[in-house]
């Protein structure tokens, strides 16, 4: 177990323990944790295309299953088993890690999650995190803090992804998605930090830095029966491959986009024009001068829990088109009794 799982089931742990003491006499929630994602993704490229982004296949399956704790009704600690496993020519189970959450919710307005974080709320453009590299880093740990009011809300966490080692440099990013909604207009601002260093050891690499943000928002447009609107957004990276030398890139880039939803289904388009934009999270082909995307998705919401999704995307790039698949049939769900805890006080 390395030193940052260490650290987060002691925070469990620690957690579990304060739960249990003498706080208060009423029945508490215990459950099952029941999470999974079967995803097939198709990424045809070649020619041109290559110079961005060479074409792959994702196929695998990801599980979670675990115990879930509520000692109070805002208070809710998740330990268990995170699985991955892929597909294809060495059908094993290629990742194990251990799953530990704890979270405090009141009501709609505030979140704080400690461990395995929920990517939920880390609604970022393609250009600044690509979103297939979920299926290549599924899981992600730290700390999470939402907040929300009215018509604003704001979402932070840190991702911490390698610890400083005599092999490696530390290496954690930071995110922060902000969102003003004001009913047919909606603004954002994302913001995500690429940190690697550390104090402890060099491991003979440099301290280096990755910046970039985006700021635009969407208008929701007056259209009958259907879901439909215009999207724009301004992006900026600001790179630092070595904060001991000068060498210093930045780029800027901006993206128009049209989407309609109506009973599952969604046709959407975006237009890119950039100037020497580069994030290492970012989908490659947003390094390109410009470009489209277009796709059309269906989700099937066959229960509360239970759900399929497929579509087709596309990008036209230097004249040439390029069509990808996808599949993912998700299963989440809590089944959950309330108990009394019998080490807890009375309360006369």
């Amino acid at each position: 177990m390395t030193g940052l799982k260490k650290a987060l089931f002691s925070i469990a742990l620690t957690a579990l323990i304060i739960s249990l003491g003498p706080i208060r006499a009423s029945a508490d929630t215990i459950g099952l944790l029941i999470d999974s994602e079967s995803y097939f993704v198709n990424l045809e490229y070649s020619g041109d295309a290559t110079k961005y982004r060479e074409g792959e296949t994702f196929f695998g399956q990801f599980f979670t299953l675990g115990g879930v704790y509520r000692p109070l009704p805002n208070l809710r600690l998740a330990v268990g088993a995170f699985l991955g496993r892929t597909f294809g020519d060495e059908d094993e189970l290629e990742e194990y890690q251990f799953y530990a959450q704890l979270k405090y919710e009141y009501e709609n307005n505030f979140a704080l999650t400690i461990g395995n974080l929920d990517r939920d709320r880390h609604t970022f453009l393609d250009a600044i995190f690509d979103d297939t590299l979920k299926f290549d880093r599924p899981t992600e740990h730290g700390l999470e803090l939402f907040g929300g009011w009215k018509w604003l809300s704001q979402t932070a966490w840190i991702n911490w992804q390698v610890i400083n080692t005599e092999e490696s440099r530390e290496k954690f990013d930071v995110g922060a998605v902000t969102k003003a909604d004001l009913e047919f207009v909606e603004f954002d601002y994302q913001f995500h930090w690429i940190h690697r260093g550390g104090q402890l050891f060099s491991a003979d690499a440099p301290v280096s830095d990755d910046f970039s943000m985006a700021l635009g928002g969407t208008v929701y447009l007056p259209v009958p029966v259907v879901t439909a609107g215009l999207t724009a957004h301004y992006l900026y990276s600001h790179v630092i491959p070595d904060r001991d030398s000068d060498e210093r890139y930045s780029g800027s880039g901006v993206t128009f986009g049209a989407f309609a939803e109506f009973k599952g289904f969604k046709l959407w388009g975006n237009y890119w024009i950039g100037d020497d934009f580069y994030t290492e999270d970012g989908d490659p082909f947003y390094q390109a001068p410009n470009h489209v995307t277009f796709g059309l998705s269906k989700t099937w919401e066959i229960t509360d829990w239970f759900s399929i999704g497929a579509g087709v995307d596309g990008l036209a790039l230097d004249g040439e088109f390029y069509f990808n698949e996808f599949l993912m049939v998700s299963l989440s769900t809590e089944l959950e009794r309330e108990v009394k805890s019998p080490w807890k006080r009375r309360v006369e």
